[in-house]
């Protein structure tokens, strides 16, 4: 009791001290243990400040404010263009916290706080709400340098001036599977009133389905896509006790949730909301925040010092705040891909058209529609970048080109495998091998017509000297056919130190010779004094080492195919462990879960609880596995293909 209260005197005299610059400037100072978290508090303080000494997050690109993400307008939902537009130039995993709750309730402040700002969304100090639709805020993840933080502030429902309930549905509903961290916020303990208010927790299976095939789904399909859940209780004047005994607002919580002997419908709707909660959101957490300062200083709340707060609550929100940033995970799809902000965008866009026509939020389709739209862009990617690294090293020789393409192929096909989701029917893998193909082919077409136009024209400026003396009749004589023998190898000689390393060279002087070869047998039959063996296998040498040519670069073209395929299915290899690997966690975590969520409905002596949710692990396991092995032959299928692609 010495030590908090010593402790809480000392942040206050810290904040005191620094004064205005001091607005979350140690939020993990209050987690921090005496002596075993006092080095991790520092460095994640240092970590977290600016030069000047304070945790204003950074904004994301053009965020230095909050803007609207989802407009609402007399009970109509439309996306705000500009948003999306900012959305799409965020290419890193995002973790998205949103905070919904009852209006009026101080949403906002919560934000700007979590931000380490002082405005930004906009407050409200009179009895009218101020949030409208869903507005956004995107910022550098303070612990995370290679993710982006997107706070959403969601319309409070319940304002009596809209009165629109399946409107504040729709907008609770969009909190819910836009965010990977949904913060509920609510006034006072949790009493009756206050679980009343989260009814919309009851609907979510008429809004959403996880796909089109079934008519309803379960909770084990509703916890693959659904966020974590924290609970935070605002301006909490009670003490935390049960039964005389002090707990953590976590403990409250589940004791909360607890399901209570029910003798009328009322009671029972309780209990369905409940489970609900439970069940929908089986990680969960509560935070208790005491009001921030005395009422007569609320309505200028965003202008106060830390120093004129109350300390607990700067202590009480120090915690939550570490919480966020070192717990809320990104984004993901399918428990296996993370969103960027270029997919949250096209996420909200989806969700927003199914809610104006009337839809169900099919989880399924909109995945589907996002995978569509990423792989797509992928392949783009991927064929974009072979494209200008292939043309911008120009090869005169098959060799080099063969390099060049494996080491593009292979590069291009990690870009894809970065950027592309859920292709596992290998549509968007034949589509991308497909256009490196054309592409490959395209340019080596490209590279043959140059490269034959320069050895021709070689090759005729060389020749000349034969075919005027083949015109003129010079080697129809005695002694002839060594002068023509020797003429061809001095102009095959000159040919090949010309256009060496060229792509073509072989084939034109394959066809040279050729030529050349019709006519030796008229000067054969002229020359009587050399020995036409003799000769006549010299220029046979000549044609063998042009083949010969031919055949080695033939090898090194099947010898870069197969460096190609090797680290192609390595690559392959590597994403199929780690998407699995992904799905195996995953669907362990939920297993786990329901089994303890299992084991307290059994403490609780709800056996119609138990027996239902033994009945959902078991299906849950049961379906994983179907999907295991289903996935395991889709992969052998693609591996035997991409094995039949290079040969």
């Amino acid at each position: 009791m010495h030590y908090e209260t010593g402790f809480l005197l000392l942040c206050s005299i810290l904040v005191s001290v620094l004064g205005s610059s001091s607005f979350h400037t140690f939020p993990f100072l209050a987690t921090c243990s005496r002596e075993a978290e006092e080095k991790s508090c520092t460095d994640q303080g240092e970590m977290l400040a600016n030069d000047d000494n304070t945790l204003e997050l950074k904004p994301g690109p053009e965020m230095e404010n909050p803007m609207e993400l989802v407009i609402n307008r007399n009970g109509k939902l439309s996306v705000n263009q500009e948003a999306l537009q900012v959305l799409s130039e965020i290419d890193r995993p995002v973790v998205v916290v949103a905070v919904a709750g009852p209006a009026r309730t101080g949403k906002s402040y919560l934000l700007n706080r979590l931000a380490g700002r002082k405005k930004g969304f906009q407050l409200g100090s009179t009895v009218q709400s101020h949030t409208k639709g869903i507005w956004m805020w995107c910022l550098r993840h303070p612990t995370n340098p290679d993710h982006e933080l997107v706070l959403l502030d969601t319309e409070g429902f319940g304002d009596p001036e809209k009165g629109d309930d399946d409107n504040d549905h729709s907008i609770f509903t969009l909190g819910i599977l836009l965010s990977s961290m949904f913060v509920y916020n609510s006034v006072g303990n949790i009493d009756q009133n206050s679980l009343k208010d989260l009814h919309f927790v009851t609907k979510l299976a008429q809004w959403i389905q996880k796909d089109t095939q079934t008519n309803g789904s379960s909770t084990s399909d509703f916890i693959t896509f659904f966020p974590e859940f924290v609970w935070i209780l605002r301006d909490l004047t009670l003490d935390l006790v049960i039964y005389g005994k002090p707990v953590t607002a976590d403990q409250y919580l589940e004791h909360v949730l607890r399901l209570k002997k029910y003798t009328n419908e009322k009671a029972k709707k309780f209990n369905d909301l409940r489970r609900c909660i439970r069940e929908y959101f089986p990680s969960r957490n509560c935070f208790g925040l005491v009001t921030p300062t005395m009422a007569s200083n609320l309505k200028r709340l965003e202008e106060l010092q830390d120093h004129e707060m109350d300390p607990l609550f700067v202590k009480q929100f120090a915690d939550f705040s570490s919480y966020v940033y070192n717990t809320a995970k990104a984004k993901d799809v399918d428990g296996t891909y993370n969103v960027t902000g270029r997919v949250l965008g096209n996420l909200v866009d989806t969700y927003v058209q199914a809610l104006n026509h009337g839809q169900r939020l099919c989880v399924e389709s909109a995945v589907e529609r996002l995978a569509d739209i990423e792989n797509s862009a992928a392949v783009e990617k991927a064929v974009t970048y072979y494209t200008s690294h292939m043309n911008s090293s120009p090869v005169t020789s098959l060799e080099e080109l063969f390099k060049q393409n494996t080491e593009h192929f292979n590069k291009s096909l990690e870009i894809f495998l970065k950027h592309s989701m859920m292709d596992r029917n290998h549509t968007y893998y034949l589509k991308l091998f497909r256009a490196l193909k054309e592409k490959y082919e395209d340019l080596r077409h490209n590279i043959e017509t140059e490269s034959e136009k320069r050895c021709t024209s070689v090759l005729k400026e060389l020749e000349s000297i034969v075919k005027e003396r083949l015109t003129s009749g010079y080697y129809i004589k005695p002694g002839g056919y060594g002068d023509f023998t020797a003429d061809v190898e001095d102009t095959v000689k000159k040919y090949n130190a010309r256009v060496e390393g060229e792509v073509l060279a072989s084939k034109v002087l394959d066809i040279f010779l050729q030529q050349i070869n019709s006519y030796s047998k008229n000067i054969q039959r002229a020359d009587t004094l050399l020995q036409q063996a003799e000769v006549k296998e010299r220029l046979k040498e000549q044609q063998e080492e042009s083949k010969e040519k031919a055949r080695r670069e033939r090898e090194v073209e099947e010898k870069e195919k197969m460096k190609q395929k090797e680290e192609a299915i390595r690559m392959l290899e590597e994403k199929n462990e780690e998407i699995t690997q992904g799905m195996t966690k995953r669907a362990q975590d939920i297993i786990n879960r329901k089994k303890q969520e299992q084991e307290d409905y059994e403490k609780e002596g709800s056996k119609k609880d138990w027996e239902r949710m033994k009945w959902e692990i078991e299906n849950y396991e049961h379906h994983q596995e179907e999907q295991r092995k289903s996935y395991f032959e889709t992969f052998k299928k693609l591996l035997q293909w991409v094995f039949s692609w290079f040969y």
